[in-house]
């Protein structure tokens, strides 16, 4: 294959990425949820054994939402080098094939294509020193929305949502949620359940 032809091949790939990305939603939105996997470990005794606890993994993504009500029970299949990259971020069979036959198997897209948007997203999305550090913050809710938006300025404020549980007179940050529209799509009616005071639980406490 010449430079040329391998050029327009890689061209055409990525803009078929990026046109199935486009009209994947049935509601004009998708969420990606994170989950805060030191707190996650903390929280779910029953997680312990998972790699993400064993070896301290700081975030993972628990699934991308198309908005698509969706009851599968297909096995998604990658190539090994998807699958490796997507390992990264979603470590755990059992999480990888929940995220798939809850919110992928149903859309338009293919695995590949399904699990190619959620490492765009994710590897697109910077996050705050508090949220990317693995160390244990008690910080202020629009304190850290503001920076979300900094370092993101595609995101407004209604696009970023935390999850907390009360734990001992704290709410701990345990999933956060990154709503994304093609412009059509509403992000108003999404769940935020922390205070305006919350703690981000870190590897070490």
């Amino acid at each position: 294959m010449g430079v040329y032809a391998l050029m327009l091949y890689i061209l055409v790939f990525y803009v078929s990425i990026y046109s199935s990305s486009a009209h994947a939603s049935e509601t004009g939105r998708q969420i990606l949820t994170l989950e805060m996997t030191p707190a996650m470990c903390l929280l779910y005794p029953s997680r312990a054994q998972m790699r993400q606890c064993q070896e301290g993994y700081r975030m993972t993504v628990s699934s991308l939402d198309l908005g698509y009500d969706c009851l599968s029970s297909t096995t998604p299949v990658l190539s090994p080098v998807q699958e490796k990259v997507v390992r990264r971020i979603m470590p755990d069979d059992t999480f990888l094939r929940q995220a798939w036959r809850r919110h992928g198997a149903c859309s338009p897209l293919s695995a590949s294509e399904y699990f190619r948007l959620v490492t765009r997203y994710t590897s697109e999305l910077k996050l705050p020193e508090e949220i990317a550090s693995g160390d244990r913050y008690y910080v202020d809710k629009a304190m850290l929305q503001q920076k979300f938006r900094r370092l993101n300025p595609r995101l407004r404020i209604g696009q970023i949502n935390f999850i907390c549980q009360p734990v001992q007179q704290r709410s701990i940050l345990t999933k956060i949620q990154i709503c994304y529209t093609d412009g059509q799509g509403n992000c108003s009616n999404t769940v935020d359940t922390c205070p305006d005071r919350l703690t981000i639980w870190g590897n070490n406490g």
